[in-house]
């Protein structure tokens, strides 16, 4: 599964096995599935059993060689697959393999680039193997994304980073020379005057190779688990309380719950005032300490009044922010 594409009618003959597996136990009785295969491939955090999609744990493992022709470029592999098919972009992947006598092995991982691309930015140092207006350098979006406008007007719209720099003080200075098919109005101003703040902020300082980045890890290296869970589109943060910020009181409790909020505070006071006592409550057990000299009749009645008074406490709180 690391190498070749899985063909479909194995996979599916592997997913019944595990279907008849998890539902069925080690014995010969069908029994009835639960819930959908695809919850069950759903991860742990999102309310599955977290079991691998093989169509996509397939496409996930198949991306690392796409990751390895971008990065690994003295390698022999890479210098047979380049020859044959050619490069495109940059260099960072071959042309497409097309035809049906296509050598099957790369054509089943070139199949994945279209997905693989959508997760990898550059760094930029030369720019001789970025493009300009296709690739993502300034940010998680290209430039033809972000500036369509603009890149309709452009007259280099295939060009790259290195051939849009000018050097007019000397070698160690670089300047933009970017070329459009008109003058601007003046109603677009605004766009051009943030398009050039943005590609004059991320200017490349030093002029190194170009490096490929992976845009879900932080340390910019593929990971296979990172691309299987965005083909799944399970990207998550794990327990869902993370993407809360820090709340600005203390925790919630039966005595706040139910005494010492402002609604439930008002209530109890006016119950407390119908059966003529005066009360200062700092725990609910304390109520019965309270009412004992009021004789037993009364007791009763007032705390026959509790259940219904909780109920309308819970009912305001869920109205109002006080909980």
């Amino acid at each position: 599964m690391s190498l070749f594409k899985i063909p479909v009618s194995v996979a599916k003959r592997i997913e019944k096995l595990q279907r008849n597996f998890l539902w069925g136990g080690v014995g010969d009785d069908i029994k009835i599935p639960l819930v959908s295969w695809n919850k069950v491939c759903t991860p742990f955090t999102q309310g599955g059993l977290g079991v691998r999609d093989l169509f996509v744990f397939n496409k996930a493992l198949l991306g690392k060689w796409l990751w390895r022709f971008g990065v690994e470029v003295s390698k022999f592999w890479r210098w047979v697959l380049a020859a044959k098919y050619g490069v495109t972009g940059g260099g960072w992947c071959t042309r497409p393999v097309r035809g049906s006598h296509g050598c099957s092995l790369w054509k089943g991982i070139m199949a994945n680039w279209d997905v693989f691309q959508r997760y990898i930015v550059f760094e930029v140092g030369k720019g001789d193997k970025v493009r300009f207006w296709h690739d993502k350098w300034c940010g998680d979006r290209s430039l033809k994304d972000d500036f369509p406008h603009l890149f309709e007007c452009s007259r280099d719209r295939e060009a790259f980073i290195d051939s849009l720099f000018s050097h007019p003080n000397g070698v160690e200075t670089r300047e933009w020379q970017l070329q459009f098919v008109r003058n601007f109005n003046d109603w677009e101003v605004d766009m051009v005057a943030a398009f050039f703040n943005l590609i004059h902020s991320k200017s490349p300082v030093h002029e190194s190779d170009d490096v490929i980045k992976w845009s879900l890890k932080k340390n910019g290296t593929f990971d296979i688990r990172s691309f299987y869970q965005a083909i799944r589109g399970s990207v998550s943060n794990g327990f869902p309380g993370k993407e809360f910020g820090e709340l600005r009181c203390s925790g919630e409790n039966v005595a706040h719950l139910l005494l010492h909020c402002l609604v439930a505070r008002e209530l109890w006071s006016y119950v407390f005032r119908r059966f003529g006592v005066d009360w200062v409550i700092r725990d609910p057990s304390w109520i019965i300490w309270l009412v004992g000299g009021t004789g037993l009749a009364s007791m009763i009645r007032m705390f026959g009044t509790s259940p219904c008074l909780h109920d309308v406490v819970l009912m305001k709180g869920e109205k109002q922010s006080y909980f």
